[in-house]
């Protein structure tokens, strides 16, 4: 597979679903999204998005963790044309309402067990996922054709504000596939269609969100979603369903070195990617 041909990250969902329909894109909990469903509720979030008065530019906050609901709502939302701003589930109230605010935020979609922790705004919505109104978003699932490309605003990423108050790196469609291409180019190729990709990094970060879930759009591979790191729990999703590649930080690696029989559960790794630190 190519970039996206539309010049829209969403739209590697759609040419993942034409090339590979019925090959699973994300397994969650045992629960297996082939590609072509994926790609149609992707477009029914993303009309429910535009039907609920979101127009192009309007910034869509994903406070949820590693669950099918941010897939869902990241690519509809950038189908939508709108973009998108992933936050730290772990952030305060104090933190999510600057993120909020200074972003100009029209919609918050949370998880049920994130959103507790969101503050309340006058005239800001929010979404709970699993609910009825989350459902509603995705009634509608005819083809949606993807608004913005190129240089449009696709994502905001805080920064940790280590040096001042958080401030949101612009990120646009063209950037983001950029990066993918990039490392699509490496020989020989790090990941494929035939891969399965555990993605246990939070998706909030942009290392979870395009070198992990992006590179498996970009290649409609596989995605196997885990909601946070336990060493044994991840490394029996290898086992489970057979992980060819690993995105993740070195303590992970330390943690699952130190278990008994990890290169037995780890024969399938062909590919282990290791960032965010030496």
């Amino acid at each position: 597979m190519t970039a996206s041909k539309t010049g829209n990250l969403a739209d590697l969902v759609g040419e993942a679903a034409a090339s590979f329909p019925d090959k699973p894109a994300l397994v969650f909990h045992g629960e297996v999204t082939t590609w072509a469903a994926l790609d149609r509720v992707v477009s029914a979030c993303a009309r429910g998005l535009r039907a609920r008065g979101l127009e192009p530019g309007d910034r869509v906050v994903l406070h949820l963790g590693n669950t099918p609901e941010f897939p869902i709502t990241y690519f509809g939302a950038l189908r939508a044309g709108l973009v998108a701003l992933p936050v730290n589930t772990a952030y305060t109230a104090r933190e999510l309402t600057h993120a909020f605010t200074d972003s100009g935020a029209a919609l918050v979609v949370t998880g049920a067990t994130t959103g507790d922790t969101v503050p309340a705004i006058d005239g800001l919505p929010v979404i709970v996922a699993g609910t009825d109104a989350y459902a509603r978003l995705l009634q509608d699932d005819r083809p949606f054709d993807s608004e913005g490309s190129g240089e449009d605003l696709a994502v905001l990423l805080y920064t940790s504000g280590t040096s001042g108050r958080p401030k949101a790196a612009m990120l646009s469609h063209r950037a983001l596939l950029a990066n993918l291409d990039q490392s699509a180019a490496v020989e020989p190729p790090p990941l494929t269609s035939d891969d399965v990709v555990l993605i246990v990094l939070p998706m909030f970060h942009v290392f979870g969100l395009n070198t992990a879930l992006g590179s498996v759009a970009r290649h409609g591979a596989t995605g196997v979603l885990a909601e946070r790191f336990d060493p044994v729990e991840t490394m029996e999703l290898v086992r489970r369903h057979g992980v060819t590649n690993l995105v993740g930080a070195p303590p992970m690696y330390v943690a699952w070195s130190m278990l008994p029989d990890v290169g037995d559960a780890f024969s399938s790794v062909r590919l282990a990617l290791s960032g965010a630190a030496p």
